[in-house]
């Protein structure tokens, strides 16, 4: 299975001590990994395509950035580096997982849905890239509309370009997206979960034997985690695109 996993927080110097309680028992066996993330308006990209040992955790650690999206695959096959995940366009980062086949949806019924400047940023073969590139075709055309959008109107644009995807296939799968400021979740018959994060605790390393560290309580932190796979504390979300509002709550809207 592959995973993908999105993070966002208020405060990137706790992320570090946050990752400490979260970091899964064992790492994985992937065939190819990769992180996205956005600094300055800009998409950034950290891809592996060769086999490796790691998790989710592992990838994002060391990414000084409020939004990450990490992405890992189990399959075992080799990939081009266009085509290990996450993708990027200008301030925008994508990764997806359990897309159909190109034998079930042939790639120019997707392509003919992107809009022609974006069709030349499409660098490799995975119809997972073509999916992104739909959504950014709303996203852009939301975006151009009055400049920046509010959360909600960006959501709502995704929306646009799922419910386009859904009108050329019976699809199914999971993405997520993430700009500057923002995670937002796909799912489509596959569940996309998210974990929710308040208040921090952050305890110093020991000194010297009998030393006491300090504890520093951080009540303002917040955070979330959107994956495509259960944790203990984890919540299911309904299909449709969901995000983070500005309390941190969970919004999402419906198919």
């Amino acid at each position: 299975m592959a995973r993908i996993l999105a993070y966002i927080c208020n405060d990137i110097s706790l992320s570090s001590h946050l990752f400490k309680t979260v970091e899964p028992s064992e790492s994985l066996v992937t065939s190819s990994s990769g992180i996205g993330w956005v600094q300055n308006e800009r998409s950034l990209l950290r891809i592996n395509p060769k086999p490796s040992r790691t998790s989710p955790i592992e990838l994002i650690a060391d990414v000084p950035a409020r939004a990450t999206i990490a992405s890992l695959n189990d399959d075992q096959v080799t990939r081009n580096a266009h085509d290990v995940q996450p993708f990027r366009f200008r301030r925008w980062v994508f990764a997806s997982a359990g897309m159909s086949s190109a034998e079930d949806l042939p790639r120019q019924d997707l392509v003919d849905h992107v809009a022609p400047f974006l069709v030349q940023n499409i660098k490799g073969s995975s119809l997972d890239e073509v999916v992104f590139h739909v959504l950014m075709t709303h996203i852009h055309q939301a975006e151009t509309r009055a400049g920046d959008r509010s959360t909600e109107e960006l959501a709502n644009a995704i929306l646009e370009g799922v419910q386009c995807l859904r009108e050329l296939d019976k699809i199914e799968f999971q993405a997520l997206i993430a700009t500057h400021r923002n995670v937002f979740s796909v799912g489509i018959g596959s569940p996309i979960y998210a974990q929710s994060f308040a208040g921090l605790d952050v305890q110093e390393d020991a000194l010297f034997a009998g030393h006491k560290p300090k504890t520093t309580s951080n009540p303002a932190f917040r955070a979330a985690m959107l994956q495509n796979w259960e944790e203990k504390e984890s919540v299911r979300l309904n299909d449709g695109v969901s995000w983070i509002d500005a309390n941190w709550e969970i919004q999402t809207l419906p198919l």
